[in-house]
């Protein structure tokens, strides 16, 4: 003996899923924007790892920068210049997000969505070094926090885009 069963949904979502479609888009961009942009917040808060400076802050020397007794050093070319101080840079701490030294990771992180898929990556190979660590530096990571914090609200967001459709 052979059993058929037959079911017929009446959900206006299923009768209508380019409705579905159309509700859905939004929720996924903004999701995508929000890691991103929770991504940069984390990489622009304070650090709490070692301080070092960054290369001198030189000017050309003179008079008044021999007068205060500034120490001088040469150019390839051979034109003195003052050493008026030094660039800093505090670094992030073990599990820490990156700290920003020249912008060049956190500008790399960009966001594309197409319907219902949307990524957020970076360009620049030292974000993922820095995300899962190496045999020498420990994990500094801020897209995995960023997109686990999105994915606990994420269902929410779709629930309400769905009741919106039904």
């Amino acid at each position: 003996m052979r059993l058929k069963v037959t079911a017929q949904l009446n959900s206006p979502a299923l009768q209508r899923p380019e409705a579905l479609r159309e509700a859905l888009e939004p929720v996924v961009a903004e999701a995508a924007f929000d890691v991103e942009r929770d991504i940069k917040e984390q990489m622009r808060e304070p650090k709490s790892g070692r301080t070092y400076h960054r290369g001198a802050i030189v000017r050309r020397a003179s008079g008044t920068t021999r007068a205060l007794g500034l120490r001088e050093r040469k150019t390839a070319g051979g034109r003195p210049l003052a050493v008026a101080g030094f660039n800093f840079h505090r670094a992030s701490a073990p599990g820490e997000a990156p700290a920003i030294d020249l912008g060049e990771v956190i500008n790399s992180y960009t966001t594309q969505v197409d319907g219902l898929r949307a990524s957020v990556s970076s360009s620049f190979a030292l974000a993922a070094l820095l995300e899962g660590g190496t045999r020498k530096m420990a994990a500094r990571p801020a897209a995995a926090p960023a997109a686990e914090r999105a994915r606990e609200s994420f269902p929410g967001k779709v629930n309400e885009a769905v009741k919106g459709v039904l």
